[in-house]
């Protein structure tokens, strides 16, 4: 089946929304076309994408999450193979930019993957609960990159506007299987006529609504003070509200922190407790053990782990004292989170002295390795900025080496003189390229 997208694509996935769930139900081809196809297989708890992509050609599957029809800055992902065969997950930031490679901690992964006479082909396996918010259905996007061309092509080529629709069965609370839905539970497995296009337009029409983008809040929790494993954790939480309570995906790698400190040798990574509580006075508020998770594992430093669980309102108010962390380790001992509910984002930044740099590139071109005064910047996308660095010493204009497609690029100031150190304060340089020369301005944040 090949898609056409807007209603009669919607409709053509409805007929099989029934069938879906079924060891037996055949591949549904989402993409097939100048000699790339897609094709999409569901089973119990998972998507499967089957992808055959000529060189230089590459594929890149972005997800609406939320499935509000645009692109969410930290809740919509992104999942592509890399030259050596890793895969490569990440957030959305917006219609230019995303995080680097493991922006996330995914549950997703790689299988039969093969590279053999300028073809690859693999099949790209991603958690039904990581595609959605426990809706019954995901939302896709495929991006073609053609490197020999330097062209990028989307499609459907609204985007997230008219997202490739792909329902599926969705295992329930408590439930050990998914089964078909029934009239009657107690009746035996009938074979039924194919529904009536007026029947599969009502059940679409009437499928339940996903949150919205204001009940969800994507964020990474506050590092300031943290220690060092709190770093190497990548900690990123996903609340969604939920009237009464707060719905918690916390996706983090288990940190090495042995390699940091002998005082922290190799731990056993067995189990994660989740754990909450404000102190009032001398007395300290626990929220009921049987509200938070526990759960049991075998890791190592670098794995992906996921938690799930919902947290009650009257527990969730960090301004009254509530905080919430995880531990990884093992009965014995382990490593503590940061305040899940803090977001980073909201804490002021420390101070450092001296003047706070950033670099922009307001070129149309893809910037990599991009050093200025000696500090590295690492690759900046066309209209991207980075994070801030402190520097020492710096006035408006910077030595700047990077390269781009075409080859190597750089400045180097031949001396300062006559020109004013920049004080404290925030500066951006702004990177751009006239006449074949980069140019450098700096300003005032």
């Amino acid at each position: 089946m090949k898609l056409n997208h807007g209603s009669v694509a919607i409709l053509a996935f409805g007929f099989t929304v029934a069938a879906w769930g079924q060891q037996s139900a055949p591949p549904l081809t989402l993409y097939d076309q100048g000699g790339v196809s897609v094709t999409a297989t569901e089973t119990e708890d998972t998507l499967e994408l089957a992808v055959s992509e000529p060189d230089p050609i590459s594929v890149t599957v972005e997800v609406d999450r939320n499935q509000n029809g645009q692109i969410d800055r930290y809740v919509d992902q992104a999942y592509g193979v890399q030259h050596d065969g890793s895969l490569c997950a990440i957030y959305l930031i917006d219609e230019r930019s995303t995080t680097a490679c493991f922006g996330f901690a995914s549950s997703a992964h790689l299988k039969d993957l093969t590279d053999d006479q300028g073809r690859r082909r693999y099949t790209l396996v991603v958690p039904k609960k990581e595609l959605s918010f426990g809706q019954p259905s995901a939302r896709l996007v495929l991006v073609i990159w053609d490197s020999a061309q330097k062209s990028r092509s989307f499609y459907p080529p609204e985007g997230f506007q008219q997202a490739i629709f792909v329902p599926y069965a969705i295992r329930q609370a408590g439930a050990g299987k998914v089964q078909p839905i029934r009239d009657d539970p107690g009746a035996q497995p009938e074979q039924k006529p194919e529904p009536h296009p007026d029947a599969v337009e009502k059940r679409v029409a009437t499928k339940p609504e996903p949150p919205s983008a204001q009940a969800i809040k994507q964020y990474m929790p506050l590092l300031a003070g943290a220690p060092f494993w709190v770093r190497q954790m990548r900690i990123g939480v996903v609340r969604t509200d939920a009237v009464s309570k707060y719905h918690f995906v916390v996706n983090f790698t288990v940190p090495d922190a042995g390699v940091r400190s002998p005082q922290f040798p190799a731990y056993p990574f067995n189990l994660v407790t989740v754990s909450g509580s404000r102190v009032l006075g001398v007395q300290r508020v626990a929220v009921p053990n049987e509200t938070l998770p526990s759960i049991i594992g075998d890791w190592k430093p670098g794995d992906a782990v996921r938690l799930e669980f919902d947290l009650p309102k009257e527990y969730a108010d960090p301004s009254q004292g509530w905080g919430l962390t995880f531990c990884v380790g093992s009965t014995s001992r382990c490593l503590v989170s940061s305040n899940l509910l803090l977001d980073n984002a909201d804490a002021p930044e420390p101070y450092v002295a001296g003047p706070h740099i950033r670099v922009e590139n307001r070129s149309g071109v893809y910037f990599k390795n991009v050093v200025v005064n000696g500090k590295q910047y690492g690759d900046i996308k066309a209209g991207a900025s980075t994070n801030y660095q402190t520097m020492e010493h710096a006035y408006k204009y910077a030595s700047v080496t990077l390269t781009t497609d075409t080859g190597p690029m750089a400045m180097h100031p031949i001396d300062y003189i006559g020109e004013r150190q920049l004080r404290e304060g925030n500066y951006t340089y702004v990177l751009t390229i006239q006449d074949g020369r980069l140019i450098i301005e700096c300003m005032v944040d």
